[in-house]
């Protein structure tokens, strides 16, 4: 491969995926049924496909044409099984899929069906598939909790379209000429929209950019002085409280692809708030929709924008100092239209990431690493059930939301007593949780299955230290859900996303998810010459991290 010859290709998909029927809106402690669609939910899928660097390769090349001959017949055979791959393709077998849904979550099952599903409809083209959630609080429940049930029906909808667009875009890395996607069944199942497009592989360059939201972000976690911890306390109650339990993560890092000719193609966007801005019973993708709107409005081209939830665990929008309303469809405008200036207003310094010749541009490693459990006391057992037959089987009415619980709401009580005794006999000691490490050139992103707190986040970013080898973005929401991940002194002081029914990991998983992603994703990665890592994560990781 000549040195001027482009290294990275790439498919990037969008489609629609808002539902055509009411759907269970998950986010809430109550149920809410949709009523209607204030802005559409979306699916997007970039699709990356690696040409390796062949230079002084001829000799090794000679040598082995014997070898090469004899698997031939074997290629042929395979390219005319798979349609994928009829077609001669420029680029090697390293293939990544990124899927990022417009929901607030979804559960292990639909992970693990939608990853199946992918790749079987591919006849497995993806090297490695890393699916991740936007968090909006207003999309179909892909997963049950609380009172809200799992949506079965928009599930299997839903599977059944990112696969076919999946496969649409296999093809079009494989065969190079624009494709044109699927008609007939797939192009409309259960009631989810298709918009037809060509697709095509184009090679693409990556540029990063970094900026800060200031004002955008608090810790929406107050300490008591009593040290204990209110998750979105009223502004009443935080007269009475000592101030925010801790700090904010303002960066906003932007990964641009760029095709031959400069065009913008696609748009990563990373950013450390909760994508929960609109509430009521309105379909919407939050803030990252208007994100994507405004950012499209200043580029002046149609691009998707892919956001990629950081830490945010314990940040939301709320401003303990503003006044008036902050939840509505007008409060996700004016976010959405903040980020996509700051956004826009760092391209002008972005840089080039130039690949290195001697890596492959594309690298992916998934590991099921055992992390420990969150335990539910016999005590909470007891007083849960307690609590319910006093209360006589009551109903919940209205929304209800961490701002009820910290106000002391009975009916969040109620529904937080039925949710223990639900989890309760599914709870074990240990967890095997997928945690998958995936690099673009020196770009590396961690993806968690949950909602990992700000420190467990500045924490991965800071182990990458002052060599500027390895720009790291922590990926929440992806893989799957295993609630809030809380550093041991985060879960000890209180607070809702301490609660037992919130999250199934317990106080040490943090630090362990910090160490395993130094050690065995990025270590590893190190000693291969695939990523470059530093080894002075102790020094850096703050003391919320540490075992407890």
């Amino acid at each position: 491969m000549r040195a001027s010859e482009p290294r990275l290709w790439a498919v990037f998909h969008r489609i629609d995926i808002t539902p055509s029927y009411p759907v269970s809106l998950l986010g809430y402690f109550n149920d809410r049924v949709s009523t209607g669609v204030a802005d559409p939910l979306a699916c997007r899928l970039a699709a990356f496909a690696a040409k390796p660097a062949i230079r002084g390769a001829k000799p090794a090349i000679r040598g082995a044409k014997p070898a090469i001959r004899g698997a031939q017949a074997a290629i042929r055979g395979a390219a005319r099984r798979s349609p994928l791959f009829a077609a001669r393709s420029p680029l090697s077998a390293a293939r990544l899929l990124f899927v990022q849904i417009d929901t607030c979550l979804f559960d292990d099952a639909f992970a693990w069906t939608l990853r199946r599903a992918l790749r079987a409809r591919a006849n497995g083209a993806w090297s490695e598939v890393l699916v991740f959630a936007s968090h909006t609080h207003t999309a179909p429940a892909l997963a049950r909790l609380y009172e809200t049930p799992r949506q079965d029906r928009y599930a299997a909808d839903l599977v059944t379209r990112i696969a076919a667009a999946a496969g649409e875009a296999a093809r079009a890395l494989a065969a190079g000429p624009p494709v044109t996607p699927l008609q007939g069944p797939d192009a409309r199942a259960g009631g989810l929209a298709h918009a037809a497009q060509g697709l095509r592989a184009v090679p693409v360059s990556l540029s990063v950019a970094r900026g800060r939201a200031e004002g955008l972000s608090f810790n929406r976690r107050w300490l008591g002085r009593d040290g204990r911890a209110v998750t979105n306390p009223s502004r009443a109650l935080r007269a009475q409280l000592a101030g925010p339990e801790g700090s904010v993560d303002p960066e906003v890092v932007v990964l641009l692809f760029r095709e031959e000719g400069g065009a913008p193609r696609a748009m990563f966007v990373s950013a450390v708030n909760h994508t929960d801005t609109v509430g009521g019973q309105q379909l919407s993708a939050d803030w990252p929709g208007q994100l994507e709107r405004e950012v499209i409005r200043g580029l002046g081209v149609e691009v998707p924008v892919f956001f990629l939830p950081g830490a945010q665990g314990n940040i939301n929008h709320f401003d303990p100092a503003a006044e008036g309303e902050q939840t509505g469809f007008a409060e996700a405008q004016r976010l959405g239209k903040a980020y996509a200036q700051v956004v826009l207003d760092s391209l002008s310094a972005a840089r080039p990431l130039a690949l290195d010749s001697r890596l492959p541009p594309l690298a992916s490693r998934l590991d099921h690493v055992r992390l420990p459990g969150r335990r539910i006391p016999a005590a909470e057992l007891d007083a849960a059930r307690r609590l319910l037959r006093a209360s006589g089987g009551e109903g919940v009415a209205g929304t209800l939301t961490a701002s009820e619980l910290a106000a002391g709401s009975p009916a969040v009580g109620r529904v937080l007593a039925r949710e223990l005794l639900r989890q309760s006999p599914s709870r074990r000691r240990s967890y095997r949780v997928p945690l998958q490490a995936v690099r673009l050139g020196g770009v590396l992103l961690c993806g968690i299955p949950g909602e990992p707190f700000v420190e467990l986040g500045l924490a991965l970013k800071g182990a990458a230290g002052t060599s500027g080898s390895c720009l790291v973005l922590p990926l929440g929401l992806a893989g799957g859900y295993y609630g809030y991940i809380l550093p041991g002194d985060r879960l000890a002081s209180g607070g809702y996303e301490a609660l037992p029914m919130a999250g199934r990991l317990g106080g040490a998983a943090a630090a362990m998810i910090v160490e395993h992603f130094r050690r065995r994703a990025l270590t590893a990665g190190r000693e291969s010459g695939n990523i470059p890592w530093s080894s002075k994560l102790e020094d850096q990781v703050p003391t919320g991290l540490q075992e407890q």
